[in-house]
């Protein structure tokens, strides 16, 4: 059965620093799952990975069994990410077609 969620071998550096170091996750489909941790361990890295936002520097990322980052996935796959605020007065409609977009 294919995975929601992949990550194999993920690692992500920046310079010197590393975000995230060989991180292995899976996440099932039809189940309700979280990141959790301190601040700075890496958990808005990995979830830019995961919608292909940024590139891992190392690993794999699959999402719905597919390399994240492709067309299709993102035709697929929606995120709403900290720190957004869409403009005053917009529908919930206009919203909706705003991040999708």
């Amino acid at each position: 059965m294919t995975k929601a969620i992949e990550c194999i071998n993920l690692v992500k550096k920046f310079g010197d620093y590393c975000a995230v170091d060989h991180m292995n996750l899976s996440f099932e489909k039809g189940q309700i799952s979280a990141l959790l941790g301190p601040n700075g361990v890496g958990k808005t890295t990995t979830i830019s990975m995961i919608l292909g936002m940024i590139k891992p520097t190392s690993g794999e990322v699959r999402v719905l069994g597919m390399p994240s980052g492709t067309k299709e996935l993102r035709q697929r796959v929606g995120a709403l990410l900290q720190d957004v605020k869409a403009a005053d007065g917009l529908t919930v409609k206009e919203v909706l077609q705003l991040f999708r977009s």
